[in-house]
């Protein structure tokens, strides 16, 4: 599906459900949501929308004021859309990224899904198992930032935190006291890290075509490496993962599962994502 343009502010358009990021064409998200309210016989306007952030607010506002129910958030938006939330959801909180709006007779209240469907598809469909793996995570944007509470509710041993910018991997990293470690570094610094069970790439890196270069040695021989964007942008990335014979999965299964959560917020209704998941992978 095509995204719409950048829609305006005054627009008079109606609109229910979407999914609002800068590029979106790409996106999935409206087939998702599609094939969920069909399955439980709900009529559902979804669309995708090309939203620049500096329409952001009052495209919100403007939306809330015609009656919008719900939207979700993906890049460039998770973080930045913080401040226009009236009230936050613990998931949110914790996460400090926002992924799914909730309308409120205040205004939008605030969740976040990505942990929740990042855990299931891993967990569930991929049969990793979190509890004490050693886990490097390259990316300190709101996508990483939806992962680490998830990520340490499932008592991992130790999260490590690469990024282009130290200074954001280590912002993200003291957000966090607890038990399990949660150390951040330069990408300069990973050839000198030891091995991982777990490797996710939380960049944007893919989206502008740009190519993966990690030491070899970052994965262990059984490791899994998980991308959490999905078809062209998650190519660089898996490619790497395949030239080092490790376990390549991209993020198609998180986004099916954060999605499930997010049509769960809205409407009260558990869907069965087996079917969607087997009909899009055949694709994608």
């Amino acid at each position: 599906m095509q995204a719409d343009a950048t829609i305006a502010s005054n627009s008079l358009e109606r609109i229910d459900f979407a999914v609002l990021g800068m590029p979106i064409a790409h996106s999935l998200s409206p087939r998702i949501h599609a094939q969920f309210a069909e399955a439980c016989g709900i009529a559902l306007n979804y669309r995708a929308l090309e939203i620049t952030p500096a329409d952001l607010a009052a495209f919100l506002s403007h939306s809330h004021q015609q009656g919008a129910r719900g939207f979700n958030l993906t890049m460039p938006h998770k973080q930045t859309v913080l401040a226009l939330c009236s009230e936050l959801s613990p998931h949110a909180k914790a996460a400090c990224a926002v992924n799914t709006l909730i309308r409120s007779g205040s205004g939008w209240r605030g969740d976040n899904t990505d942990g929740i469907g990042f855990v299931r598809d891993i967990t569930h469909r991929h049969h990793f198992e979190l509890k004490a793996a050693r886990v490097l995570m390259v990316g300190a944007g709101g996508a990483a930032s939806g992962l680490v509470p998830a990520l340490l509710d499932a008592e991992i041993a130790q999260l490590h935190i690469a990024n282009r910018s130290i200074e954001k991997a280590s912002e993200l990293a003291a957000r966090w006291s607890c038990t399990t470690p949660v150390v951040a570094h330069s990408l300069s610094e990973l050839a000198d890290l030891p091995t991982f069970a777990l490797l996710i790439n939380a960049s944007g890196a893919g989206y502008h075509e740009l190519e993966f270069s990690l030491p070899e040695t970052l994965l262990s021989a059984s490791g899994m490496a998980y991308d959490l964007s999905y078809g062209k942008a998650a190519i660089p990335f898996l490619r790497w993962a395949c030239e080092i014979e490790c376990t390549a999965v991209d993020g198609l299964g998180m986004l099916i599962e954060q999605a499930a959560e997010a049509f769960y917020l809205w409407h009260g209704v558990r869907v069965d994502t087996s079917s969607i998941w087997g009909e899009l992978r055949a694709q994608v």
